[in-house]
């Protein structure tokens, strides 16, 4: 499959450490760009809450996604704890970003 798993996460990972990424990617990226289901939906929840003017921490996350089967099996709050220990994320995350969106461009003319 044409995708980067790991600048999915980082992308995700950065809307998390600082909410003020959410500006930076919200257009570069949509939730129909991220090749794994789990993270296009805590994109969207992390985004949607954003912008709605709701906390969107990992903690709040967790809230929103602690019945989810895929977070559970991810590792649920340990998941979000890893993506968010190291504020590398940001670093490069618009880049990453638009990378995910090339990416789900590329899949959807293979598909």
């Amino acid at each position: 499959m044409i995708a980067n798993i790991e600048a999915e996460n980082v992308v995700l990972a950065a809307m998390l450490i600082d909410s003020k990424m959410i500006d930076r990617v919200a257009d570069l990226v949509s939730p129909e760009d991220f090749s794994d289901p789990m993270v296009a939906r805590m994109f969207l929840a992390t985004r949607d809450s954003y912008f709605a003017g709701k906390a969107c921490s990992g903690v709040a996350l967790n809230g929103m996604f602690k019945d989810d089967e895929a977070y559970q099996k991810a590792g649920g709050f340990g998941y979000i704890a890893k993506l968010t220990e190291s504020s590398v994320a940001l670093i490069g995350a618009t880049d990453l970003a638009k990378q995910v969106a090339d990416l789900a461009r590329r899949r959807r003319v293979v598909e």
